[in-house]
């Protein structure tokens, strides 16, 4: 096997993981890759450790630009890249010894995405989840998201691209959004998908942070919606051009609620809005997707789903505003 894979690494102010990182992947089992790291900006060291790195080891390449965040410096080293194929890491991550190998040794000629499952570290605690080993092809293709309580789907990392499919398309990461970029990559490279298939293997680790996560960040309610449409009209072109089981068509139904709540929960975590705003706000909002909210999770999720669902949107607010308040 003589594949070149493209290793790219998005790095903002990693000076405490990056190390580890690079050290995973100069561990590889499979020697033949090269490494892209794009320092985004860092004003930390992680800078110059990678122009360290870069130094001792011909594979490795450090670019150095403007901090413009992470979708840029993914399509930066996309741009750079000379591989065969194509993976992600995070700086603060890091990967298994096999990494490459397990999933190349499954990427055959017709298979246009791997998929490897990740141990999830939180709080120095490894989740390592169950998962089986699968191959999806033509109208099965659509039974991806049956699978997504076990594996991390919308994330670029933990799978292997093929460079070609990525350059024909002309695909990129969107830039311009604080969240959702990866979803929209990999909706998109899905719709130019013939073949997928999801290894049994864990040799992706995944850092759980709690500081500075921007899955956890909130923004201003345009920026919320103006992502979320994005996310979602990939999603429905997504659906349009496969055939999607009810398993994987709920788990996307979900996807487009988590984004539906991240709109809500902008117009109360700040205080720019006014109740008369807040309420017009909600009412935009596409009601089938209120309607059937899920009634799931703590009481007062419970309570807030139920008011959704049956339209009580005054009691709805009135509610937020009080536990907001009892929260301070």
């Amino acid at each position: 096997m003589n594949i070149l894979v493209s290793i790219i690494i998005p790095s903002y102010n990693t000076e405490t993981t990056i190390r580890r990182c690079l050290d995973s992947i100069l561990s590889q089992s499979y020697p033949v890759f090269e490494v892209i790291v794009v320092d985004d900006g860092s004003n930390d060291g992680s800078g110059l450790i990678c122009d360290q790195y870069a130094i001792q080891d011909s594979r490795i390449h450090c670019i150095h630009t403007e901090n413009k965040g992470v979708a840029s410096a993914r399509n930066t080293g996309l741009a750079e890249a000379h591989g065969d194929c194509v993976c992600f890491v995070d700086g603060d991550d890091y990967v298994m010894p096999d990494y490459l190998c397990n999933m190349l040794k499954i990427a055959e000629p017709e298979v246009d995405l791997v998929f490897s499952y990740c141990i999830n570290v939180r709080d120095g605690v490894a989740e390592i989840p169950s998962c089986r080993a699968i191959k999806l092809v033509d109208d099965h293709l659509g039974d991806l998201f049956s699978f997504n309580k076990n594996i991390t789907m919308t994330n670029p990392w933990s799978k292997l691209f093929r460079l070609r499919i990525i350059r024909e398309n002309n695909l990129i990461f969107p830039e311009g959004v604080q969240i959702g970029e990866d979803a929209v990559f990999l909706f998109r490279y899905l719709q130019k998908c013939k073949c997928v298939v999801l290894t049994d293997d864990h040799d992706y680790v995944y850092n759980i942070t709690s500081q500075g996560s921007l899955t956890k960040a909130i923004y201003n309610v345009d920026t919320e919606i103006r992502i979320r449409n994005l996310i979602v009209d990939c999603i429905e072109k997504y659906i349009d051009s496969i055939h999607c089981n009810e398993t994987s068509l709920n788990e996307l139904d979900r996807l487009k609620r988590s984004y539906l709540v991240r709109i809500l929960d902008s117009l109360y975590f700040s205080e720019h809005y006014d109740r008369t705003e807040r309420l017009s706000q909600i009412r935009d909002l596409p009601f089938d997707e209120l309607r059937n909210f899920p009634i799931r999770g703590s009481i007062r999720a419970k309570l807030l789903a139920m008011l959704l669902r049956c339209g009580f949107i005054r009691t709805y607010d009135s509610v937020r505003i009080i536990a907001k308040k009892l929260l301070r």
